[in-house]
């Protein structure tokens, strides 16, 4: 079941506010910005957030993890964008953790698993709407949503391309979220990771080995020499980047 929350107007294009029931009754709210044409099926572009960020990250301008910027140029280039909150964050708090880390032993699992069933209830829902071209859609994720990205794509979540921003690098082999035991099983998609070369938080060697071990031929790699809020130079090139893998006609 979809609910219609709001209509609006954003930077010349249509935002719906929706909130989209999954098969286990989980509600999961989720801005769709979309461009002017609508008259054929669009490519689209799941968008996840940040460890204390939301969906409306990706309708805010000109911020250092902002990625309203890269929203307005996708949807001038004909791809919708769809943002959602996590569980726990933004609108999604119908279970509220308050203000309890969600990465502390005692909370992530379920952070982590109800997040997963959120993101496949968005991913079930587009993939049947008309307006959308689900053989041309796509995974955005920055920070702590390139684990989300690793796991679905290694499962076989029909990603063209995925954009991942910063993504957190674990090697710890307990840990089946980890993005070191998500990269065997990885094909039929693109990645773009970008990542800074003073990040505070996920270190520079280990993102470039990540990267190394992809196990894909259409992968590409950005670094800033920035920390691990990226500067707003790398909006054009993750721009071209998807433009160029969803291929819109």
């Amino acid at each position: 079941m979809i609910e219609i929350l709001e209509q609006q107007i954003w930077q010349g294009y249509s935002v719906e506010k929706l909130r989209i029931t999954g098969v286990n009754g989980n509600r999961v709210p989720c801005n769709c910005i979309w461009p002017k044409d609508r008259t054929l099926p669009v490519p689209y572009m799941i968008t996840t957030h940040g460890a204390t960020s939301s969906k409306h990250e990706w309708t805010e301008m000109d911020g250092y993890t902002k990625g309203g910027n890269i929203t307005q140029e996708l949807v001038a280039k004909g791809i919708a964008v769809i943002a959602m909150d996590l569980h726990f964050h933004g609108d999604n708090n119908t279970q509220n953790m308050g203000n309890l880390n969600v990465f502390s032993e005692d909370n992530w699992d379920v952070f982590f698993s109800r997040s997963i069933t959120d993101i496949h209830t968005v991913l079930n829902h587009f993939a049947q709407d008309p307006s959308c071209d689900s053989s041309r859609m796509g995974f955005a994720g920055y920070s702590l949503a390139g684990i989300f990205g690793f796991w679905l794509a290694n499962r076989g979540a029909p990603f063209t391309t995925m954009l991942l921003c910063v993504p957190s690098v674990d090697r710890n082999q307990n840990k089946p979220y980890a993005t070191f035991n998500n990269l065997d099983n990885l094909k039929n998609l693109s990645i773009l990771q970008v990542s800074a070369e003073e990040d505070e938080y996920v270190p520079f060697a280990e993102a470039k080995w990540l990267f190394e071990q992809i196990p894909l031929t259409r992968k590409r790699f950005l670094s800033f020499k920035s920390g691990h809020s990226l500067p707003a130079d790398y909006v054009p090139e993750a721009v071209a980047w998807i433009h160029s893998q969803l291929n819109p006609q």
